[in-house]
């Protein structure tokens, strides 16, 4: 019960008066980390990092002077800080999605996502080797493995069977190896 109690003074002297620096209970402390909440060991947050009068427990912005917490689109990051303020799915430190968004804030389009893909135009799953791009995986039209020696017949790609019909299935190099076509 003492401790809410201090929680409301503290909020009250917070928002009111600007004096969660200054209040009785941290005069002693030399750090963050050793205003310890004495009765469950956890870090009590206590402190306005930004100055706006909100403690960072409560300030959806702390590192940012957000006084009127607004927060437009619900994503519990105030609109000072998230750099989409109106799309509840970016916001700082949301997990980045390979969809040309920079979702996570950090001024970085789909970091760490793309790969090198190359120009599949038959959708055999081989692309063409001499036609690569960096983008997501799934792009229409890509595919992660290259080495297709004829990008625009889905029949032609390595590994695939050979068949008597002048033409190097498998691409690797030789035409209608192994078979007897009769030509």
């Amino acid at each position: 019960m003492r401790l809410r109690s201090l929680w409301g003074v503290l909020l009250v002297c917070s928002l009111a008066f600007g004096c969660a620096e200054d209040a009785d209970f941290d005069a002693d402390m030399e750090s963050e980390d050793e205003a310890q909440d004495l009765e469950t060991g956890e870090q009590a947050l206590l402190f306005d990092s930004d100055g706006d009068g909100v403690l960072d427990l409560w300030d959806n912005c702390p590192n940012d002077f957000n006084r009127n917490q607004l927060d437009s689109d619900g994503d519990n990051h105030g609109n000072v800080c998230d750099c989409s303020p109106f799309n509840a799915n970016i916001y700082p430190n949301a997990p980045e999605v390979c969809d040309g968004v920079d979702n996570d804030c950090d001024g970085v389009v789909d970091e760490w996502l793309k790969v090198y893909q190359y120009r599949d135009a038959d959708g055999d799953g081989f692309g063409n080797p001499f036609r690569r791009a960096f983008a997501c995986p799934g792009t229409p039209y890509y595919a992660t493995r290259g080495g297709d020696c004829d990008d625009n017949n889905g029949n032609t790609y390595p590994g695939a069977a050979e068949v008597c019909d002048n033409i190097d299935n498998d691409c690797d190099g030789s035409i209608d190896e192994g078979l007897n076509c009769g030509w």
